[in-house]
């Protein structure tokens, strides 16, 4: 398990990668990029379900387009999938009833 600071920093890194690897240039996936950008620096959001819901849009693009995907584009898609199904240390803190 990992520390939630940790997940968004992973998840940031992880976007900012993929946001200069993605070879045909979309204006539509430039949009999406910057609106995963903006909600991680929002923090209202766990990190796994941003990069979760990313992902999933991001495999729709390449389905319905068909386009072939970079080698290096794949790597990070495959960290993106490993990051989005990660657990993060329990948000509770010990209980002291003195």
């Amino acid at each position: 398990m990992k520390s939630r600071k940790e997940v968004a920093e992973k998840a940031s890194q992880l976007i900012e990668e993929f946001s200069q690897a993605y070879s045909p240039r979309d204006p539509r996936m430039d949009a999406a990029i910057k609106k995963v950008q903006d909600q991680l620096a929002a923090r209202q959001v766990a990190p796994q379900t941003i990069i979760g819901k990313f992902m999933h849009a991001r495999y729709q693009v390449i389905l319905v387009q068909k386009l072939h995907v970079s080698q290096e584009e794949a790597d990070i898609l495959k960290q993106m999938e490993k990051l989005a199904r990660t657990r993060t240390l329990l948000p509770f803190k010990r209980y002291d009833p003195w």
